[in-house]
């Protein structure tokens, strides 16, 4: 977690907002985001936890989207996710979601289940409820 932390604090100087604009539950949402995290677990990994009320059986995926981030905003954020309460701070607005459409001004980097994945601007997100085979 420390260096999840240290990285954090390095790169926040040097991060800038992303226009972005956000299709989901026949809504438009457009803002400038930090983070735009869809989640269908309540953590990243580490025990921080980007959107604890997301149920990995619901069919959905659970919308993060913090738009604004000034420093005290910033550690509301960081204490959110280590202890689990991140939607009680008023920190990141949530949606939950079977499908989203997301086009940002300007390439942006992505990842899926903590892997990086390149850089894009027209992200398609879809739910495939029951898709996952598991061998036991």
């Amino acid at each position: 977690m420390s260096t999840y932390l240290r990285v954090t604090f390095r790169e926040y100087g040097h991060f800038r907002p992303v226009p972005v604009q956000v299709e989901t539950n026949g809504q438009t949402l457009a803002t400038d985001c930090y983070v735009l995290a869809f989640a269908n677990a309540s953590q990243y990994g580490n025990n921080a936890y980007i959107a604890p009320q997301a149920d990995l059986r619901d069919g959905l995926l659970d919308m993060c989207l913090i738009d604004v981030l000034p420093p005290w905003r910033a550690i509301q954020v960081i204490i959110g996710m280590a202890l689990g309460t991140l939607p009680r701070t008023g920190g990141a607005a949530y949606r939950h979601t079977s499908h989203a459409t997301v086009r940002a001004a300007a390439p942006i980097g992505y990842h899926a289940d903590g892997d990086y994945l390149g850089h894009a601007t027209d992200f398609e997100l879809v739910v495939l409820p029951l898709a996952l085979e598991v061998a036991v």
